[in-house]
């Protein structure tokens, strides 16, 4: 459904839909290349040559826009970046940049930019520098850029005032609550990666940092985890280590409030979740990349991954209520409820709550994502199905039901089929009814649609008395090549 169709060679055009992706590409380029320039104007002088370097880079994908547009029309509206009013979409890779700019639009009260054919590098240099230059606590900071604009010789460059928007209390609130849960999940992601270099090349750890990043996303979640379940469907397969740390620190977190835990003990929870694999990470790149399935050798290499995260998180020194828990989750998740698994123990024990609840939300995450011990990944169905069929010996069965009625029958994120042949994503689950969560629709017996319906599944039709749409059977995602977080997260 999701594959691009074959073209008879010889008649292929180019149509408006081509058009806008290359519009889409290039603008997402655009953006990564300012971003990644005020960066480095913050660090060199103007006629340093790593600058001169990347301001090149700027300068060429300006003029590949340029030659596609008559101008360059960039403006921030309702929380998002619009080129030539075509909202730009941006992917897990380009968010760091996209958030950048988003935040410097705000910071120096600018609406908009318009970037006209006769700029040249060195006008593009000038605003950079000249953005840099003005200090975001100056009131009138918008004025005091536009004016200089002219007197420092930028003429092709023009810029517009943000307006407020007119949204009412209800959309903006709404819009600022995701944009902080956005905002706080991929720190979590910046921070699990953040940490990881860190113990790979030796240097100390922020645990202060890694408290604070924990307890802001355990408000947030507090607030509306359903949001987070969205979150947590993103699977970025070369950031797969860092992404997987924060899922699985969201799910746990999530699983814990269910269970009644206070927000001290789901602060705790949530940053030993956070670290549960750090012992990863003193194991070779090339083994925890490895394609093909693993031999006895590899096996026995992985198996020590908790013994060497349990000794780098000893060696911070750092030890507190956090670090301790954290210990011995990371020693504990992956043995299970009857002590299988590894590392081996010698002495009968009762594997701790917060671990219980990190097994579970790791080997989800884990099934789902289809890396590193599973290569192919589960549907979320499936992998339900599975881990209850381990339930009293892999998994705790009580902790386990709960987790199973927090996703639903239909976990967000799965691929379903309707009975009126549509195909739909859940990106809600109903608590009341959870055969009938809601949905995304993205595609019909005409192929993919192009604006996504949201639809919810409990409705009843007034005329007949039934249920408008219904579920048919889940899909596999990864066999129709259908990327689910794109559909529900806004990036």
């Amino acid at each position: 459904m999701d594959r691009a169709k074959e073209k008879v060679p010889g008649t292929q055009k180019i149509t408006l839909k081509d058009f806008d992706r290359t519009i889409q590409d290039l603008g997402k380029s655009f953006i990564n290349q300012l971003y990644v320039t005020i960066k480095t104007a913050q660090i060199y002088e103007q006629n340093n040559y790593a600058y001169q370097k990347q301001s090149q880079n700027l300068h060429r994908v300006t003029q590949k826009l340029l030659q596609e547009k008559s101008e360059i029309l960039l403006q921030l509206k309702e929380g998002y970046i619009f080129l030539n009013e075509v909202r730009l979409k941006f992917d897990f890779a380009g968010y760091i940049g996209n958030t950048f700019i988003m935040e410097e639009l705000e910071r120096t009260q600018i609406g908009g930019i318009t970037i006209l054919p006769e700029v040249d590098q060195r006008e593009l240099d000038k605003f950079v520098y000249l953005l840099n230059h003005f200090d975001s606590d100056l009131p009138n900071i918008f004025e005091l850029i536009s004016n200089r604009l002219s007197e420092v010789g930028i003429v092709h460059i023009g810029l517009e005032k943000f307006a407020e928007q007119n949204l009412n209390l209800t959309d903006m609130a709404a819009l600022d609550s995701r944009k902080i849960a956005k905002k706080t999940f991929f720190k979590a992601i910046s921070l699990a990666q953040e940490i990881m270099t860190n113990v790979r090349s030796s240097k100390a750890i922020n645990i202060a940092k890694a408290k604070r990043v924990v307890q802001t996303m355990v408000d947030q979640i507090i607030k509306d985890e359903a949001l987070f379940l969205e979150l947590s469907t993103i699977k970025n397969f070369d950031e797969y280590t860092f992404v997987h740390s924060a899922n699985v620190s969201v799910l746990s977190i999530i699983l814990g409030m269910r269970l009644g835990l206070d927000r001290k003990k789901l602060s705790e929870l949530g940053f030993a979740a956070l670290f549960h694999d750090i012992g990863k990470v003193k194991l070779p790149i090339d083994l925890i990349n490895k394609p093909a399935q693993y031999d006895e050798l590899d096996w026995a290499m992985m198996q020590k991954h908790p013994i060497m995260g349990v000794k780098t998180l000893v060696f911070t020194r750092d030890i507190d209520e956090y670090t301790s828990r954290a210990v011995l989750v990371v020693f504990e998740h992956h043995m299970h409820l009857d002590l299988s698994g590894y590392p081996k123990v010698k002495n009968h024990r009762s594997i701790n709550l917060f671990t219980r609840i990190v097994n579970i939300s790791d080997a989800y995450n884990a099934m789902t994502s289809g890396r590193v011990y599973i290569k192919e990944a589960i549907p979320p169905h499936e992998a339900l199905r599975k881990m209850v069929r381990s339930s009293g010996v892999n998994f705790d069965p009580v902790v386990l039901k709960l987790f199973v009625n927090i996703m639903g029958i239909y976990p967000v994120g799965s691929l379903v089929m309707l009975d009126t042949k549509e195909i739909g994503i859940v990106f809600k689950p109903n608590i009341d009814n959870p055969y009938r969560p809601k949905v995304k629709i993205i595609g019909d017996g005409k192929g993919k649609k192009e604006i996504v319906e949201i639809v919810d599944l409990n409705k009843i039709d007034d005329a007949t008395g039934t249920f408008k749409r219904s579920i048919v059977k889940a899909l596999d995602a990864n066999k129709y090549s259908v990327n689910v977080s794109r559909y529900l997260v806004d990036y």
